[in-house]
């Protein structure tokens, strides 16, 4: 097997494709074989008595990925702050300045995104005791004593002594075991921190889909209004034609059905506007009685897809994606600090102080005072401890795998959602397309029909037809760009925002 080493963000999201490439082409993966059994250096193998076939060597091919040369330590310490705000910009662009501010007011404000904020700072407080190991620890110890004895034959002793030491102690990492668990901890840090931006996504494309929804809503009752305005002018013309003998009383019948129909229509678009609202407010932590929001009252027209499609290469994107190659490159650093604990130990302890001694006995008084100081240092070979250590090393190991698995599995389902989005989004769009075309030839026959029938040349079962064609028409259209928008969302979404 070969080994997986520690890499750069840069190197991991090449890396990320490795997989990707594999399952499309039948192969095994480059990054599944380096990664299936954790990183065990030779020496630390043949100390501990691990078998040759438990304790993979160096990979030596020419086709193996070159090790990335460690970052500076500062380099890889993780910021001071996680901003979230980035998730929401793809999402933000579909729509105007309304839906910007509120993609970013949800992302200040939802509880989730804030609590999954403070989950990272007990991340990063974990990493920082891990990194605690790798440096001496130092106390400042003053110590005073006073006392007076009696024996026999020396007659009373008063002492006193006060002493002020600093004890340093140290264990060599010899091995870079703590180097390990320390980068363990720094990557299960990061990958919490990608977790929360995948949350921070989830929460604007749900907020963007409930103002689009809101939007589809409003839309859809000012169409219900304007064919309602429509509707009552071609009653009232219908009724004058009946007034005049020229029409039977059937036609204003239907054409006042219609009109009713309308009305209930109107009402339900209301209804679901109301409830649009409601679940917005919710999103944005606001109080559902006072959450009033100005909408337009149209849906905008999703942009076309880059000419070249989607590429896979989008999945690096991925907050998700990233928080598990992150946790697999973690549980690989674990699993060999797990090895590298049963290699032998030094510990090294330096004790530098002060002290000041007074004693007297009778007439008989004497006093010193002077620096000290004392070193020690302490080699353990781990011999016997119940199997303890075996059994965390094919712990780690199976922790190994088992991110190794998630990984893969969920490469497979990103790459999935990619392809299945980009395609609803392409047949979404070329449907509102259609649909804008439909409804435009509907209103120019709704208004050829109308203008027949108030010369008489056509009955009234026409113009009906018509009404209800250019009706059907228009909320289909509302109804297409709807679902193209909420298709982009989804393509946003799958593809980390990276479109």
């Amino acid at each position: 097997m070969k080994r997986l080493h520690p890499a750069t963000r840069t190197r991991r999201a090449s890396l990320l494709l490795l997989p990707v490439v594999a399952l499309g082409v039948g192969c095994g993966s480059t990054l599944t074989d380096r990664a299936r059994t954790p990183t065990v250096d030779p020496l630390a193998a043949r100390l501990v008595g691990l078998d040759d076939d438990e304790a993979p060597a160096e990979a030596s091919t020419s086709g193996a990925v070159p090790e990335a040369p460690e970052a500076p330590e500062a380099a890889r310490e993780a910021p001071t702050t996680v901003d979230v705000r980035a998730e929401g910009r793809g999402f933000a662009a579909l729509g105007d300045g309304a839906l910007e501010a509120l993609v970013q007011e949800a992302l200040a404000t939802q509880r989730d995104v804030v609590a999954a904020l403070s989950t990272v700072e007990r991340a990063r407080a974990l990493a920082m005791a891990a990194r605690a190991s790798r440096f001496p620890t130092a106390n400042i110890v003053g110590t005073a004593n006073a006392g007076r004895n009696i024996s026999p034959g020396i007659g009373t002793v008063t002492a006193e002594s006060v002493s002020v030491t600093l004890p340093i102690a140290y264990e060599v990492d010899l091995f870079g075991r703590f180097a390990r668990e320390h980068r363990a901890a720094s990557l299960r840090a990061e990958a919490t921190e990608e977790d929360t931006r995948a949350l921070a996504l989830t929460v604007a494309a749900e907020v963007t889909t409930a103002y689009f929804d809101l939007v589809a809503a409003t839309a859809e009752r000012t169409s219900l209004e304007a064919q309602r305005a429509l509707q009552a002018q071609v009653l009232a013309m219908v009724e004058a034609r009946v007034a005049r003998g020229l029409a039977p009383a059937l036609d204003a019948m239907a054409q006042a059905e219609l009109v009713a129909t309308t009305d209930v229509a109107l009402a339900s678009a209301q209804a679901a506007r109301e409830l649009a609202s409601l679940r917005l407010a919710l999103l944005l932590g606001r109080s559902p009685a006072g959450a009033v929001f100005e909408v337009p009252a149209s849906l905008p027209d999703p942009t076309p897809l880059p000419p070249g499609g989607v590429s896979a290469d989008l999945l690096a994107a991925r907050p998700d994606v990233r928080a598990a190659l992150l946790r697999l490159e973690a549980a690989d650093h674990a699993a060999t600090a797990a090895v590298r604990a049963q290699l032998p130990i030094l510990r090294i302890a330096v004790t530098p102080g002060y002290q000041a001694l007074h004693s007297q006995r009778g007439a008989f008084e004497a006093s010193a005072s002077g620096f000290t100081w004392q070193l020690n240092g302490t080699l353990t070979v781990p011999l016997f401890d119940g199997l303890r250590a075996r059994a965390t090393v094919l712990d780690r190991r199976a922790e190994v795998d088992e991110q190794l698995r998630r990984f893969e599995q969920l490469v497979l389902e990103a790459s999935s959602e990619v392809e299945s989005a980009a395609a609803l989004d392409r047949q979404a769009r070329a449907q509102a397309e259609q649909l804008a075309i439909t409804r435009a030839l509907a209103a120019r026959t709704r208004e050829a029909v109308e203008a027949s029938y108030r010369e008489g040349l056509v009955d009234y079962i026409r113009v009906l037809l018509a009404l209800r064609a250019e009706l059907t028409a228009e909320l289909s259209l509302l109804d297409a760009r709807r679902l193209a928008l909420e298709a982009r969302v989804r393509l946003l979404r799958a593809t980390g925002g990276g479109i």
